[in-house]
């Protein structure tokens, strides 16, 4: 077993590629011309970095990718403090992020095929593990899990969602996400996410802030006004605050208030890992706009 660290992630980082200023998607045989290009970390290592700047220690478990990109992906993971593991598994997953006139961009991926063992994400000792519904099956019994989803993944039949969900601490989706995992919205859906098994459901619901609900009762939190640049991984520096928060002792209301803060002070960069605050920016922010208490 590895040493431990607080947070595990599991699933494969991506190589972000962002053309900031891009007016709009190019058409058919268009060129246009950005003002400049980002690359950095995406997907999972979004989580991971708003982790590590928070000061947890932290590992992602997924293979290694190979190919020209991955040196860069390793090598930015490595600078965050970010552990890495996993063999070499598949070609760098990387993504392509244009404006789309709308707030989120448009995105066009391309993902290498590996996913972790189970022996990887059982190799690890973490306080907390970060997984997907799809890859809960994973992760070794006794562990808090926090479960994701995405858009394609929340396409599940009930017995395999119930049976996901009844070993999490939390889950934590966007409003369309709940929607398609339980077939409603709202407070609803919350309630409908409970009763498959999440013993804590949050949704967040972007610039309208969050909900939870757990067996205590429903929570709910606004999020801070700012000026957006991009919302490409606020939801990830969400969950990653969310986490932290939870092993800081704080209640879900709590918990919600301080991830939604991290999630609005994101959006304000180009990118999701160069928006994900620092430790010291978040509870600076977070004393001066009556956040209590602090971690």
């Amino acid at each position: 077993m590895t040493t431990g660290v607080d947070v595990a992630i599991v699933g494969a980082p991506f190589l972000d590629l962002t053309f900031e200023g891009l007016e709009r998607v190019p058409s058919a045989g268009e060129e246009l011309v950005a003002r400049a290009l980002h690359v950095t970390p995406g997907g999972t290592a979004i989580q991971a970095i708003a982790a590590a700047r928070l000061g947890l220690s932290v590992a992602v478990i997924s293979p290694r990718p190979t190919g020209a990109l991955a040196p860069v992906l390793s090598s930015l993971l490595e600078r965050e403090g970010v552990r890495w593991v996993g063999g070499e598994g598949h070609a760098t997953s990387v993504t392509a992020i244009l404006p789309s006139g709308g707030a989120h961009p448009a995105m066009a991926s391309v993902v290498g095929p590996s996913e972790p063992t189970d022996a990887e994400v059982a190799s690890v000792d973490a306080g907390a593990v970060i997984a997907s519904i799809g890859r809960i099956e994973l992760v070794p019994q006794g562990r808090a899990i926090h479960a994701t989803t995405g858009s394609l993944e929340a396409l599940r039949s009930t017995e395999e969602l119930r049976s996901a969900l009844e070993r999490t601490r939390s889950l934590v989706v966007n409003e369309r996400e709940a929607e398609a995992l339980s077939g409603t919205t709202g407070r609803d859906a919350l309630s409908r996410l409970r009763e498959l098994g999440a013993s804590t459901c949050v949704i967040t619901l972007g610039r309208r802030g969050a909900i939870a609900a757990d067996d205590l009762g429903g929570y709910e939190t606004t999020a801070p006004d700012v000026d957006a640049v991009d919302a490409t991984g606020a939801g990830d520096v969400f969950v990653a605050t969310y986490v932290w928060a939870d092993l800081a002792g704080l209640t879900p209301r709590e918990r919600i208030a301080w991830a939604c803060l991290a999630a609005a002070l994101s959006v304000r960069a180009p990118t999701g890992a160069d928006g994900a605050p620092s430790l010291e920016e978040l509870l600076a922010e977070g004393e001066r706009r009556g956040l209590d208490p602090a971690p």
